[in-house]
């Protein structure tokens, strides 16, 4: 899953609970982030350009990935995410969207009560050719 933060100012309370902290990015996290763009699961469901993520890709883009898989992370920081969204945004819907083969991420989204929706058929470039997306979505009271 890609969490893009860049059109909202981050949230002046700590996201936290007992497995995540949400920060925004520094500079000083580059290398963490270059490790995860080596990981091949992560560069076939995250990286949508056909080229290599690079440093410079890095220090431009500041994108969260989870480092930790099986271990809960991506559950935890979808919830604090969507019940910051509700709480503090006043938000009626939160969709998330995921290449249809990427199981990891819609049972991430449904463990987090998100409901499937349908197919977006040729939805994004991706990787240099058009790919389908999952569309799911979450309403205010399904957060579990």
């Amino acid at each position: 899953m890609v969490w893009f933060m860049t059109a909202l100012e981050f949230p002046a309370v700590a996201l936290v609970d007992d497995v995540v902290l949400i920060r925004p990015w520094r500079s000083v996290d580059v290398p963490q982030k270059m490790v995860a763009f080596a990981d091949p699961v992560v560069q076939r469901f995250s990286w949508s350009r056909t080229t290599p993520h690079t440093e410079a890709d890095a220090r431009e883009h500041f994108i969260e990935q989870d480092e930790a898989r099986r271990r809960g992370v991506a559950t935890h920081t979808v919830r604090l995410l969507a019940g910051w969204g509700f709480s503090a945004l006043g938000l009626a819907r939160i969709e998330l969207t995921c290449g249809p083969d990427n199981l990891a991420s819609r049972r991430v989204a449904e463990r987090c009560g998100f409901v499937r929706e349908g197919v977006l058929r040729s939805h994004l470039v991706f990787k240099g050719a058009r790919r389908d997306s999952v569309m799911l979505s979450l309403l205010p009271g399904e957060l579990r």
